[in-house]
């Protein structure tokens, strides 16, 4: 789903990341070029005879990313599903040492594996009521009863950050918990996780250190600044018309009223 690809490159380089680079498979980056923002690379990998990442491009993505040398990496939006992805996803999160925001289909690879599960570096998962019920094994009524017990438990469990998306995004590290106010109906609709997911990368990217503790920050602030930029949106386009696409534009003006005084 090369869109997604391009909703969280597009957000992470409009928030201030200072290099983008996207890896994806052969058969989808010419697309994803003609579509990205031209400030984005693109480094492309060896793919399955049905167009899933391979698992022999593993070592192509660690010599990749020891060379880029990322402070945070994005993994799962419009990543897809496989044997190839799996392998990939859980190489990455047991051999990268940097922050992690993990979303989409790396949500899902992580849901199938059995815990305790170890992560190499600070991770912040970012799913919806539907992820969580998969990564926590409970029944989807048990999450929406209790969003903020939910929460909770999959931060203790993972060792990580978790961002529950919805009508008032939680944030927790399993002992302080935030609650995001701001956002609309409007944000319902496909893309806004890769804008968010992009968009927090980039926050944790530009923070001095990598850690659980600022990767709450950053998520927080994301979920803040990205329900802000959704309000500010319906008041130049209808609320049944907005896309994903349209939170980035406004971020210039978003980031201009959040941080006014300030050039961080």
């Amino acid at each position: 789903m090369v869109g997604a690809a391009v909703l969280c490159a597009a957000a992470a380089a409009r928030s201030g990341a200072g290099l983008v680079r996207v890896g994806m498979v052969k058969g989808q980056q010419n697309n994803f070029v003609k579509r990205a923002p031209l400030e984005v690379t693109t480094m492309a990998f060896p793919e399955e005879a049905n167009g899933q990442i391979s698992k022999k491009a593993w070592p192509l993505i660690w010599k990749t990313i020891q060379t880029f040398g990322p402070d945070v990496v994005a993994l799962g939006p419009g990543l897809g599903g496989g044997a190839g992805v799996e392998f990939v996803v859980l190489h990455l999160l047991q051999s990268f040492t940097g922050g992690m925001v993990l979303d989409a289909d790396g949500l899902n690879v992580l849901s199938k594996q059995k815990l305790p599960i170890s992560f190499s570096g600070p991770v912040v998962l970012t799913p919806h009521e539907g992820e969580l019920s998969r990564l926590l094994k409970w029944a989807p009524k048990k999450i929406s009863m209790d969003r903020v017990a939910a929460a909770k438990e999959a931060a203790q469990q993972f060792r990580a950050i978790c961002l529950l998306k919805g009508a008032g995004t939680l944030i927790t590290n399993g002992r302080q918990m935030m609650k995001n106010t701001t956002g609309n109906p409007a944000m319902a609709s496909g893309g806004m996780g890769d804008v968010l997911t992009g968009l927090i990368a980039a926050l944790w990217a530009q923070m001095a250190m990598q850690t659980l503790d600022t990767g709450l920050r950053a998520a927080g602030l994301g979920s803040y600044l990205h329900g802000l930029a959704a309000d500010k949106a319906i008041k130049k386009f209808p609320e049944r018309t907005l896309l994903a696409s349209d939170l980035i534009d406004v971020f210039p003006t978003v980031f201009k009223h959040v941080f006014k005084g300030s050039d961080r």
